[in-house]
């Protein structure tokens, strides 16, 4: 199931700069939430939406989707495209957004081991509210079997990984 536990200690990559994390895994009915502590305080967190049918990425990187974007989708085949429109709200300024998602099968290292992973890569469009630039992003996430998401990318901004041990 995608809302494993991706183990406990995890690295935060913010604009260059690297934090250790202790990674939280949080679950109460659909609501799937990592908590990502450092210094012993919830430093950032990850809210995710885990139905019967989708893993839905709903907050991350201090960035709102609405409705949650679906990551991963049952039944699913590797290679599977989809679409996705609502907003992404960031800093209290709602825009409208779409994106395509694709997945593929990769491999991720994960405490030292080399596992198959199911990366899901989320090209993301967000449309100005005014006159103004589109902005294009990719968001990355890699599944693994029961590790759940073991690392997370939002370009090169906000990366969230494994500790190596």
């Amino acid at each position: 199931m995608p809302d494993a536990a991706p183990g406990k200690k995890g690295k935060l990559r913010l604009a260059g700069a690297v934090v250790p994390v202790e990674v939280v895994p949080r679950k109460k009915g659909a609501d799937f939430t990592l908590e990502l502590r450092a210094h012993g305080s919830v430093f950032d967190s990850e809210s995710y939406v885990s139905t019967e049918d989708a893993f839905s990425l709903r907050y991350a990187a201090l960035e709102h989707y609405a409705p949650p974007i679906d990551l991963v989708r049952f039944p699913m085949n590797v290679g599977d495209e989809w679409e996705w429109t609502g907003t992404m709200t960031t800093a209290d300024e709602p825009r409208k957004a779409k994106a395509k998602l694709t997945s593929s099968i990769v491999k991720s290292l994960v405490q030292g081991v080399s596992r198959q992973a199911v990366k899901v890569d989320v090209a993301l469009t967000i449309l100005p509210n005014g006159p103004g630039d589109t902005i294009e992003r990719t968001l990355s996430f890699w599944f693994v079997e029961g590790k759940g998401i073991v690392r997370r990318e939002f370009g090169t901004e906000s990366i969230r990984e494994p500790a190596e041990e």
